[in-house]
């Protein structure tokens, strides 16, 4: 099937691939099986899909129709289905896996439990939220960051993604870098990366200690690949390599950003110098 869409679990254990509408599969990174194929009211566009890092469960939702669905993963049973979220933008399970987040057109976050999808709290200007253990963060519309008792301000600037690794926060910024912060808030790096670039996806790879960005080249010409990888000290934010992504416009991150998966099925893996195409392939 033509892949649009892709998301990884936290540690990319496991990783969901999406068609334009409906069709969702689940695959298993390390052992390259097909989990399984889901009907879901998918809607591409925003962050309309997540997948547990235990490999439990993963979630679907639409802009326009039918809300939020919560589907088991080994059997493909539908647990159960919201329709009080409308306009859904973004969702993402809870770094404990017992809540999950939904923030919809309004800016208004919704935390619901992952038992029945009944909605336990309401929160007002929340543009984004991103979690892995043992952090949920919420961007605000102003563009702060806060976790914990802790804010970060980004005054005038644009955050895509974040990630966590090594006891720091890092977040990339649109038409700019990245920018890494302690745990308490402190801008610890700023990396600048190349006119016309951003990155539109981010891993920590605890193997390397890399702070990894998957780029788009937007003000790239149709005869040179538009998506890259740049990798980064984690600890020092200078960049170690920078490698063309060539085969694809889709990709994710899996094993801990030991390996970078495309909608093709092609898998490239991770050295000290750059990503590698090998010879693993999913059966997309």
């Amino acid at each position: 099937m033509r892949i649009y869409e892709m998301e990884s679990s936290k540690k990319g254990k496991f990783f969901l691939a999406a068609e334009f509408e409906k069709r969702v599969s689940a695959y298993e990174s390390t052992t390259g099986r097909k989990l399984g194929e889901y009907s879901t009211h998918f809607q591409s566009g925003g962050k309309r899909m997540c997948i547990a890092d235990s490999g439990k469960y993963f979630a679907a939702a639409a802009y326009s129709r039918f809300g939020i669905t919560l589907f088991e993963l080994v059997t493909g049973a539908e647990l159960w289905t919201t329709k009080e979220v409308k306009r859904v933008q973004r969702i993402c399970f809870s770094a404990d896996e017992t809540m999950l987040f939904a923030i919809n057109e309004d800016n208004k976050l919704y935390t619901m439990s992952l038992t029945d999808g009944s909605v336990i709290s309401v929160e007002n200007g929340i543009k984004k939220i991103f979690s892995n253990h043992p952090l949920d963060v919420k961007l605000t519309k102003n563009e702060c960051l806060i976790w914990n008792e802790v804010s970060a301000s980004l005054t005038d600037k644009k955050v895509l993604c974040l990630c966590f690794g090594n006891n720091k926060v890092f977040c990339t910024i649109m038409c700019g870098g990245i920018m890494c912060f302690s745990e308490n808030g402190n801008e610890l790096w700023y990396a600048e990366n190349k006119f016309e670039e951003h990155y539109v996806k981010l891993c920590y790879c605890p193997k390397f200690d890399f702070i990894i960005g998957l780029g788009y080249k937007y003000g790239s010409s149709r005869t040179e690949p538009f998506y890259f990888t740049d990798a980064y000290s984690a600890e020092k934010g200078n960049i170690i390599f920078s490698v063309g992504l060539r085969d694809d416009s889709v990709y994710t991150f899996i094993d801990n950003g030991e390996s970078i998966v495309s909608g093709t099925g092609k898998v490239y893996t991770l050295s000290e110098n750059g990503y590698i195409l090998n010879e693993k392939h999913f059966n997309m």
